[in-house]
C-alpha cells in the first residue's frame, strides 16, 4: 500500500515488506527482534528465540544476540565482545523502550503511546510521530558526539574519525588485510 514520503507504515510480520522488486529511493525498515511477549514478560512468542530478559540484556549491554528473530542460530558467528565503538542512544519513546526491553509493555506510558500509534486517529498519530522524530534527531545528535569520542579512544591511530579529521586515507592494517584474504580463500590462517 502506498504511503507518503517520510510516512510510517505499520504492518504484520506475515505481510511481505517491500511491495516492489526495486526501489529507486532509500527505504528504511525496522524489524524488532521480538514479535510478541507473554503476559509475564518472560517469553517471546516464537519458540527457540531468546527470552525477553535475554533480549533486554543484549540491548542494555550492546552485545549481539545469539539467535536470529526466527530462533535460528546466527549464520556467520557471534563476536564474543561488545563492539568497542558502540554507544547507547538515549530513549525517545516508551514504546521504543518496550521494544528493546528497557521497560515492560504494561508500563502506562508505553500503553498510552501504543494507543496513539494504533488508535486510528490519523492526525493524532502523525503529530505523535513528528514529535518522536524530532526527539530521535536530538538524541542522535547527542549520541553522535559521544560516538566520535568513544570510537577515537577505542581505535586510536586506526580511528575512522581521527583519520577523517587528518585527511588520511581509510586503510586496513596488515592483519586485517590478511584476515580478509584468508576469509575469501576459505582458510583459517593455519
Amino acid at each position: 500500500m502506498p504511503y507518503p514520503a517520510l510516512g510510517l507504515r505499520l504492518t504484520c510480520p506475515e505481510i511481505i515488506h517491500g511491495s516492489t522488486p526495486r526501489s529507486y529511493r532509500r527505504r528504511r525498515s525496522l524489524f524488532a527482534r521480538c514479535t510478541g511477549i507473554d503476559e509475564g514478560h518472560a517469553n517471546l512468542d516464537l519458540k527457540g528465540t531468546l527470552s525477553w530478559n535475554d533480549l533486554a540484556v543484549c540491548h542494555r549491554d550492546l552485545e549481539a544476540l545469539s539467535r536470529e528473530p526466527s530462533g535460528q542460530s546466527l549464520r556467520y558467528g557471534l563476536p564474543g565482545f561488545r563492539f568497542p565503538g558502540s554507544i547507547i542512544v538515549g530513549s525517545s519513546t516508551a514504546t521504543g523502550d518496550a521494544l528493546v526491553g528497557h521497560r515492560k509493555w504494561t508500563d502506562p506510558q508505553a500503553m498510552r503511546e501504543r494507543d496513539i500509534l494504533l488508535g486510528g486517529e490519523d492526525n493524532t498519530t502523525r503529530a505523535y510521530v513528528s514529535q518522536v522524530r524530532a526527539k530521535m534527531i536530538e538524541r542522535y545528535r547527542e549520541a553522535f558526539e559521544q560516538l566520535e569520542i568513544t570510537e577515537t579512544e577505542a581505535f586510536g591511530e586506526n580511528s575512522y574519525f581521527r583519520r577523517k579529521n587528518l585527511g588520511l586515507p581509510m586503510q586496513l592494517d596488515d592483519h586485517s588485510d590478511s584476515a580478509a584474504t584468508e576469509a575469501s580463500e576459505g582458510t583459517d590462517g593455519m
